[in-house]
């Protein structure tokens, strides 16, 4: 092999001519003094309302505690008709958790359903369905 092929291998001197390296010399054994104390405890965080009421569960609190004392007031304030409509309302709710506690569920939720429906056949089809076949052919007026 030529000298062309092969890489050239140089020592790395720090420094040049001009400017020579400096030699650092240190002291055997080092001695080495802390910049500042290492904390490995936190001092406790005192009280404080603000970071208490940031919480957003207290801020669902709050809101509904709120809520809770305003709401005579609105009633109060609310004309005849709209407060006769919210008391049917929590009628027809009452009625309803008092069937579902008692087990006759179905009854009540068929009586509120068909004050709303004008016909049952809406919450129990009895239409002929349509099918479509398997082979991926039309549809059959097959009924279900």
């Amino acid at each position: 092999m030529t000298s062309d092929t092969q890489p050239e291998i140089r020592p790395y001197v720090s420094g040049s001519p001009l400017h020579p390296p400096s030699q650092v010399l240190l002291q055997y054994p080092i001695v080495l003094a802390a910049r500042q104390r290492h904390g490995y405890f936190l001092a406790r965080e005192s009280f404080s309302m603000f970071t208490m009421f940031s919480n957003p569960m207290m801020l669902f609190m709050v809101f509904g505690v709120v809520m809770m004392l305003a709401t005579p007031y609105l009633i109060k304030n609310m004309d005849p008709e709209s407060l006769k409509e919210l008391k049917e309302q929590q009628t027809k709710m009452a009625n309803m958790q008092n069937a579902i506690a008692s087990g006759t569920r179905w009854i009540t939720l068929w009586h509120e359903m068909s004050d709303s429906l004008t016909t049952p056949q809406l919450l129990y089809p009895t239409k002929p369905t349509r099918w479509i076949k398997a082979n991926g052919g039309g549809t059959t007026g097959k009924s279900s």
